[in-house]
């Protein structure tokens, strides 16, 4: 699941969570980012990062459904 603040919604908070965990603001399992890190590799290679962030960006903008 790409729900990373566990509020029951896939939506732009989510994506507002991975781009401060990108920018090093904020670390998974303290509060906004109560999701296992790895629910965040959106891609599956092992790595969170600006390819994970661009996918759930399309996700949001209806592109990748």
């Amino acid at each position: 699941t790409i729900d990373l603040n566990l509020d029951g919604v896939i939506d732009a908070t989510d994506l507002a969570i991975l781009l401060q965990y990108l920018n090093g603001n904020i670390s998974p399992g303290a509060a906004p980012f109560l999701a296992p890190l790895m629910w965040a590799d959106l891609n599956g290679d092992l790595a969170v990062d600006a390819q994970d962030l661009l996918l759930l960006a399309q996700y949001l903008g209806g592109m990748g459904a």
